[in-house]
């Protein structure tokens, strides 16, 4: 009967054990989902919302170098995380690399804000109605750079036989990027695809004149768009 007792006691005792485990397994998981929800970038209610999530979002990174540099999945999930696994410089990512600039790039008394790592760019904001509004975001084949005067320069490629130069100023009401010129490929394999649009006109181009358009522009060609933003006027802070 002794025996047939300590076996039932040992019995209940592994189950308990077992679900002490289990539930902390759980509220463990549950804390680290919570510790990765973002918040969407259409509900900030600040521009230091914003700064505090990338700040949180950052450490992250630098804490899970191999997983940033693998692209794994909660990084993808989230639009600012996704936004930090894009940015792969090839070399270990450290907290100086992270920062930002509050800026008004218009000149309407309103300051934008600008987060960059490395002086890449990855996303812009306003202010609208009093709540920050995201003015577009960047990565790989979409990257942005910000000269001086507060003109944003896009190179935007879809593949081999689309991509896209482009220059923006941003409106005076600072709700979107309003679109100077453009110039690229269309996707047309003959070779015939180039463009231009400007003034609100589109205008198809060959390849000389295609060449000789991207001359006239006053985007430097000869350095990155990396160096263009970190040589402008705009003044950066460190996130950390």
């Amino acid at each position: 009967m002794k025996h047939v007792f300590s076996a039932i006691l040992t019995l209940v005792l592994l189950l308990t054990s077992c679900a002490v485990q289990t539930k902390e397994i759980t509220e463990s998981t549950e804390k680290d989902d919570q510790v990765l929800e973002e918040i969407p970038y259409d509900q900030y209610n600040s521009y230091e919302s914003i700064l505090k999530e990338y700040q949180r979002f950052a450490v992250y990174a630098i804490e899970d170098q191999e997983q940033v540099l693998k692209g794994e999945p909660w990084y993808a999930c989230g639009w600012l995380g996704g936004l930090i696994v894009q940015y792969n410089s090839g070399r270990m990512l450290m907290k100086d690399d992270f920062g930002y600039a509050i800026q008004d790039l218009n000149g309407n008394g309103s300051p934008e804000l600008i987060l960059h790592i490395n002086y890449t760019v990855l996303a812009i904001f306003s202010m609208v109605n009093d709540k920050p509004m995201l003015l577009d975001d960047f990565g790989p084949r979409h990257y942005c750079a910000i000269d001086s005067s507060g003109m944003i320069y896009t190179h935007t490629s879809g593949g081999a036989t689309t991509w896209s130069y482009a220059i923006y100023k941003l409106s005076e009401d600072d709700s979107q990027l309003l679109l100077v010129e453009e110039y690229g490929e269309n996707g047309n394999f003959s070779g015939e695809g180039y463009y231009q649009k400007k003034d609100g006109e589109y205008t198809e181009l060959d390849k000389k004149g295609l060449d000789d358009s991207l001359k006239t522009l006053f985007y430097d060609f000869s350095i990155s768009p990396t160096e263009m933003t970190k040589n402008s006027s705009l003044s950066f802070v460190a996130l950390f």
